[in-house]
């Protein structure tokens, strides 16, 4: 099999012997970092789910991290204090 692309996807020619596998799952793992999803427990009782879609750079984790520290006062210090808040 030939993987050929063709407007961003991958076809399979299944007549031709030139299949190069190596480059085929190159090609899954680029495809697979445009979307990646991940998950903390970052206390016993909050899950933090973080979704990217698109490449992540490390320039985008360092935006991505300033705003969250410009926002960090609108939190309660810990789990106490957001249970005076309420």
């Amino acid at each position: 099999m030939k993987a050929t692309k063709r407007s961003g996807r991958i076809f399979l020619n299944k007549h031709s012997s030139n299949f190069d596998h190596a480059e085929f799952e190159r090609e899954l793992e680029r495809r697979a970092a445009r979307h990646e999803e991940l998950r903390y427990r970052i206390a016993p009782d909050c899950k933090v789910h973080i979704e990217f879609n698109g490449i992540a750079t490390q320039g985008a984790i360092k935006k991505m991290i300033s705003y969250l520290e410009m926002g960090i006062g609108d939190f309660p210090r810990n789990a106490d204090d957001s249970a005076k808040r309420d």
